[in-house]
């Protein structure tokens, strides 16, 4: 990556002097990505449709794209994305990742786009993501080193200062 990335300097405190526009600038940048290499060879584009919300709430939606090495588009879209990020208590809803065509799946991409999204998301303060996972949700969070307890319905994941752990949804 080069340059600056999104979330030096920022802060919970600077986040929360933000003018609405100025934070969902923030979201959108942080969720978005211009190039992803798949493991298959193949590039992506992460592009953010909408941040919607104000106050501490916020709804950033998205579509993952097909591109060239020279980032042009060649398939407009092969997923979508939906996530929820609650600022003032600190977690963030992911509501789906999705890849649409199977010649897409498992190549890395999500892994990426969440890796990037938590470390911006860290910076304002968010230290939870929780998960209703789908088929392939759990494997994509473990391959970001978080780890699977036996968890009922929503799965809250969080890095603690040894590592990452688990909780279930009532903080065991």
């Amino acid at each position: 990556v080069d340059g600056d990335l999104p979330w030096t300097g920022m802060t919970l405190e600077r986040f929360s002097r933000m003018s609405p526009e100025e934070k969902k600038a923030y979201l959108k940048s942080i969720y978005s990505h211009d190039i992803i290499r798949g493991q298959n060879g193949k590039f992506y584009r992460v592009a953010v449709t909408s941040v919607s919300g104000a106050g501490g709430t916020f709804e950033v939606r998205g579509r993952v794209q097909e591109v060239d090495a020279n980032g042009r588009v060649l398939r407009q879209q092969v997923g979508s994305f939906s996530r929820t990020v609650y600022v003032n208590d600190g977690y963030v809803k992911n509501n789906s990742f999705f890849i649409d065509d199977p010649r897409d799946k498992r190549n890395g991409v999500a892994t990426i786009f969440n890796n990037y999204a938590w470390m911006g998301l860290q910076a304002i303060g968010v230290k939870e993501a929780r998960v209703t996972a789908a088929a392939d949700g759990p494997y994509v969070w473990a391959k970001m080193g978080y780890v699977r307890g036996d968890i009922r319905e929503t799965r809250v994941y969080r890095r603690g200062p040894n590592g990452v752990y688990l909780r279930d949804a009532n903080g065991n």
